[in-house]
């Protein structure tokens, strides 16, 4: 017996869907930057380019993410 409306519930976390692609490229030293209030503010990773390690670090503009959904 089908459950009517029902649908697969997917991850609506970005953080999560961003640690799971990152992980699929090889991304190395996966870190997440926590404010004073508990939220996320950055995400630093490095990746191997061309045999040579490259870090990078992105800031985690929440709000303004939120307002584009």
């Amino acid at each position: 017996m089908a459950l009517k409306n029902y649908r697969a519930r997917l991850t609506t976390d970005p953080f999560a869907v961003i640690q799971k692609t990152l992980a699929s490229h090889k991304a190395k030293q996966l870190m997440f930057d926590y404010a004073d209030d508990g939220r996320i503010k950055a995400l630093t990773f490095s990746l191997q380019i061309n045999s040579r390690q490259y870090g990078f670090r992105l800031p985690a503009r929440v709000e303004n993410v939120e307002q584009l959904l």
